[in-house]
């Protein structure tokens, strides 16, 4: 459960160089790499170093990424996030007959882009 936490907070922290910095996920900082890679990769590594903590380390971090990432979106207004980025590697939404809009991305996204 540990490592899924700790996931998660690396997952965030390396979407927020990439939405908030504009920054690829190559070019993150080594205190960030060593910090959230082995539990970003859950590798042999993340292996060794994502377990035996006790379950506060976890959360904690967790929580710190999320107030992170909820002080950057507060600085943010309705146009930035509804913004695509063109360099990200999926489709881009279409408008059919009727005016809505799709696009290959997650149900969320998708739900964000219907327009009715």
């Amino acid at each position: 459960m540990g490592a899924q936490l700790l996931h998660l907070a690396a997952a965030e922290t390396y979407y927020q160089f990439n939405s908030f910095e504009g920054l690829p996920w190559p070019t993150t900082s080594n205190e960030t790499k060593q910090r959230f890679g082995p539990a970003m990769k859950l590798g042999d590594a993340g292996r060794r170093l994502v377990k035996g903590h006790e379950l506060s380390f976890y959360v904690e971090t967790l929580h710190e990424v999320r107030e992170r990432t909820l002080a950057e979106l507060r600085k943010r207004n309705d146009d930035w996030l509804m913004a695509i980025d063109e360099d990200w590697g999926w489709d881009r939404p279409t408008t059919s007959a009727s005016g809505s809009m799709s696009a290959s991305m997650s149900p969320i996204i998708l739900d964000r882009l219907t327009f009715t």
